[in-house]
């Protein structure tokens, strides 16, 4: 899909779309809002006042089919953008329990599928990890250069290598960082919403416009059906934020109930500074 018909889907201009490097300022983390940690986020996450949308915006489009307007960002994404830096701020509920927030600095390009994370706040069990599809490889197993953190830090000043989908990894992260950007939280969230659409239980609708980090955002609201006994696949209930000038989920949150009481994981992107123009030696070790 070209830019032009993304436009004409969307009926909006050109120049709404247009992807700038000129960046807002970056939010400040930390602050806690009152009421239970772990089903609210950061205070630069806190959403304004809810906005209802004017019939005759583009939030019409996202109101009336949401899922196509999904698949109308990701076209827009896969159109314009080859790379990013960003500020990336996490929290996860892991095997042992809810993570302390993290952030990190993080290089992306789309090919070849890369990412470089360096953490400036709560690093876990690596300060740095840094991953590029087919790069390093070992018995068919795809592995990122990581640097550890403490000690081992210490013992290994040279990082090591690990299988990005073995079990040292996965401790560490929901999702794997082949699964980390922009397209990939897309592709999940459609594929999720193809896979149960139609099912009882399954909902997706547009809820508004709230501000995200000073950054008006469209925000999407998704329910998935129960799939066994007390669980639920792979989250009871998404809020998803798209940047309304980037067209790019900058923000989702997670949660196990339909309350919002118990935080799967918190995502936010910030600081984006699109199509930089990254190379092979801004992924180097």
């Amino acid at each position: 899909m070209t830019r032009s018909q993304v436009n004409a889907i969307l009926g909006i201009g050109v120049a709404s779309l247009l992807l700038t490097a000129a960046m807002s300022p970056g939010c400040q983390y930390g602050q806690r809002s009152s009421g239970p940690s772990e089903a609210r986020p950061s205070s630069c996450l806190e959403p304004a006042r809810m906005a209802e949308a004017p019939s005759d915006s583009p939030e019409l489009s996202a109101r009336t089919d949401p899922l196509a307007f999904l698949r109308i960002c990701r076209e827009h994404y896969l159109a314009t953008v080859h790379d990013y830096r960003c500020t990336f701020t996490k929290r996860e509920r892991l095997p042992d329990g809810l993570s302390a927030e993290q952030t990190m600095r993080v290089l992306f390009r789309e090919h070849p599928y890369s990412v470089d994370m360096r953490w400036n706040k709560n690093p876990g069990r690596a300060v740095r990890v840094l991953y590029q599809a087919d790069r390093w490889v070992e018995d068919g197993r795809q592995m990122a250069h990581v640097q550890p953190g403490g000690i081992l830090g210490l013992l290994a000043p040279r990082g090591v290598k690990r299988d990005i989908h073995g079990p040292a990894m996965t401790a560490e992260s929901r999702r794997p960082i082949d699964h980390f950007g922009f397209k990939n939280t897309l592709d999940l969230i459609i594929a999720d919403c193809e896979r149960f659409q139609g099912d009882a239980g399954y909902d997706l609708r547009y809820i508004g416009t709230r501000a995200l980090c000073e950054r008006p955002c469209y925000v999407f609201e998704r329910r998935l059906p129960y799939t066994g006994e007390g669980g639920c696949y792979p989250n009871r209930r998404l809020v998803v934020y798209i940047d309304r000038e980037w067209l790019v989920p900058t923000g989702t949150f997670a949660y196990a109930d339909n309350a919002m009481t118990e935080l799967l994981g918190s995502y936010l992107l910030s600081d984006v500074e699109f199509n930089g123009g990254l190379t092979d030696a801004d992924f180097e070790w």
